[in-house]
This record gives structure tokens, C-alpha cells and sequence, in this order.
């Protein structure tokens, strides 16, 4: 939030999307994670550049990727 008018116009509007991850367990030493981009709410003009959130699906999947290596990893350490 900006604290003037003039803040406000160096930020632009705000993009209204979510991002983050979702965590689940999914048994014992197990988690199940999902990671969200939603656009729903954003100006047109982001929904469609990003492609209402496809444009991101490689670098989430990637994410996740790198993700469940380190977690990996870290089990690994602690075994």
C-alpha cells in the first residue's frame, strides 16, 4: 500500500494475483506440495500476458522439481 498519491502512481495498479504453495501431508515422512499461480482477478492486460498463469507452468514444474530434490537431500542428512 503506498502511503501518498504520488507513491501510488511510481507503484501502478496492484496485480491482484496469488501465488504460493500448498503443503498436504501424504503419509508418514511424506508431503504432497502445489504450488498456485491465480490470475483470475488481474487487469486483462497480465491474464494475458502470462496466458491466464500457463505462461508459468515451466518454471512452477521446474520449481517443484528443485523443490522436492532438496527435500530429498535434506532427508538424506538427517537419515
Amino acid at each position: 500500500m503506498a502511503a501518498s498519491a504520488e507513491e501510488q502512481e511510481a507503484i501502478g495498479d496492484p496485480a491482484r494475483y496469488r501465488w504460493g504453495y500448498e503443503f498436504s501431508s501424504d503419509g508418514p515422512g511424506a508431503t504432497l506440495v502445489t504450488e498456485t499461480f491465480d490470475c483470475s482477478r488481474s487487469p486483462q492486460d497480465l491474464r494475458e500476458a502470462v496466458r491466464d498463469g500457463e505462461g508459468w507452468r515451466d518454471a512452477m514444474t521446474a520449481s517443484l522439481a528443485r523443490l522436492e530434490l532438496l527435500a530429498k537431500a535434506a532427508g538424506q542428512r538427517n537419515q
